[in-house]
């Protein structure tokens, strides 16, 4: 059913999480696509996997369906580097997951399209055949095809030969800002709510953003659609899906509560539907979670009081509180009280400072505020003083170079100051802050930093142990995960170039 591989600009027939709607087309084709259309493939079988779907060679009639996406020419180079790094394909190595090869597509109006298709290599081509669970039909997403995978829920390395991307802790990133506009609009016809967008299209024109305030008030709109338990627990584990592609091993995930009750939905109904989702996480995605509950800091000091108490009830279900939202005029002192409460019930801190607030503000985060951890802290390179502090004390700073680039924090990634960071021995560590907004989930965070700034692979590996060792893990945990890292660096000559 498939030819020798050509040097030729074809469409690509994809199958799994790159179909429309699925965890990996927002951030791989969302734009780049002239025209996607419903299309099969002969010759094949699908197997399920872990997350995502397997295609292998198979019968003549055995068949394949998916999505045949045509990108545009001026995008085409970089779709195809895309999708090639995401299925861990190099032109002629050895160690190939998956070989690109030309196949026919059948489209439903009976044209026959030449096109690009991944399919499984061997061995694991072998392993499936042997072992595999075969998707009747060929369709991942038919009915009962898309099953959850059952992933070791004890967090160990993978097989060196199926290792993706560097493993990884996320620090920085806000539950609500991973709405992406498929699951926004597929909520609000579940709740009845009216998006001021006609299409999914004009939503993503809307992502379009001058500064902080800009983007917050998008990100507050678009919430409206969260309503039930089930909102929540959907929105964790479309995050989780994809977070897992990305190399993610552990997540520390904030939600902004606040945002929940002023339209009238409990905390107890954030919370409890966040959990649900994070309760599955290590079985169903082989992540490690935490969750960390964020006051909004435009929002009065009484407000954070009465947010803290009202999630006393579920303290068992908080590892952190944190402050975030729009930072200029709101310094963190303002918050001293709640801080304090939240110390007292055995809560660890973390704070926004020094995005677009002072360096002032990361001092009052410290010594006010009493955080563990500060979260952006770009503008501390500012305080010699302070610098000297964060080292000494090795106060972690989760940094997010896509955001800051996106809410003109840092006008280029390649003025990002993060080298002069690690340099001055800062304990940094990268994270994505609001993907779906942003362009870029964590390891994509990851490509665009070495790409921009020249970072070298071990450059990279400090910045996976980083977050790792930034992380509330207990030691035994982290000193796996960190293991993982050691074990991923040992296998990379065996593997391919890149992440």
């Amino acid at each position: 059913m498939t030819t020798a591989r050509e040097p030729e600009r074809l469409p690509f027939f994809v199958y799994g999480t790159l179909r429309p709607g699925q965890v990996n087309h927002a951030w791989a084709l969302r734009g780049r696509a002239v025209r996607e259309e419903p299309a099969r493939i002969g010759g094949a079988l699908l197997f399920d996997g872990p997350g995502y779907p397997y295609a292998i060679a198979g019968p003549p009639d055995a068949v394949v369906h998916g999505t045949l996406v045509e990108p545009g020419d001026a995008d085409y180079d970089a779709v195809q580097a895309t999708l090639d790094r995401l299925e861990g394909y190099v032109p002629g190595a050895p160690e190939n997951l998956y070989e690109r090869v030309v196949t026919e597509a059948a489209c439903p109006d009976g044209r026959t399209v030449r096109a690009w298709v991944y399919l499984a290599a061997e061995p694991l081509a072998a392993r499936l055949r042997a072992g595999g669970t075969l998707i009747p039909g060929g369709d991942w997403l038919d009915g009962d095809a898309r099953r959850p995978s059952l992933l070791p829920a004890e967090p160990g390395p993978l097989p060196p030969a199926e290792q993706g991307p560097l493993p990884k802790a996320e620090l920085h990133l806000h539950i609500e800002g991973t709405l992406e506009p498929e699951l926004a609009f597929a909520l609000a016809e579940r709740n009845g709510v009216a998006l001021p967008y006609a299409t999914e299209d004009e939503l993503r024109r809307a992502y379009s953003f001058e500064d902080l305030q800009s983007f917050l008030n998008l990100y507050y709109a678009l919430m409206a659609v969260l309503r039930t338990e089930d909102d929540f627990t959907d929105l964790a584990h479309a995050y989780l899906a994809r977070a897992r592609h990305q190399g993610v091993r552990h997540a520390e995930i904030f939600f902004d509560p606040q945002a929940h009750t002023a339209r009238g939905v409990p905390v107890g109904t954030v919370i409890g539907g966040l959990a649900r989702a994070l309760d599955t996480a290590q079985e169903r995605y082989g992540i490690s979670t935490r969750l960390i509950m964020c006051f909004l800091r435009d929002e009065s000091a009484d407000s954070a009081l009465e947010t803290f108490e009202a999630a006393r009830p579920y303290l068992d279900r908080i590892t952190a509180v944190g402050l975030d939202s729009a930072e200029v005029g709101h310094p963190p002192a303002k918050f001293a009280e709640v801080f304090a409460l939240a110390r007292e019930a055995g809560l660890k801190c973390v704070a926004h400072a020094g995005e677009e607030g002072p360096a002032g503000y990361v001092w009052q985060a410290l010594d006010i505020l009493g955080v563990d951890r500060i979260d952006h802290g770009v503008r501390c390179m500012e305080d010699e003083r302070l610098v000297a502090r964060l080292v000494a004390e090795q106060v972690p700073l989760t940094l997010c170079p896509l955001s800051n680039v996106r809410l003109r924090v840092i006008d280029d990634l390649a003025a990002h100051p993060l080298p002069a960071m690690l340099d001055a021995g800062l304990l940094v560590t990268v994270n994505s802050d609001d993907p779906a907004y942003f362009g870029g989930y964590v390891d994509d965070n990851f490509i665009a930093v070495r790409e921009a700034l020249g970072l070298d692979d071990a450059t990279l590996r400090t910045l996976a142990r980083n977050s790792f060792r930034a992380s509330f893990l207990d030691e035994d945990t982290r000193a796996r995960y960190l293991r993982e890292v050691d074990a991923h660096e040992a296998a990379a000559p065996a593997r391919r170039p890149g992440w």
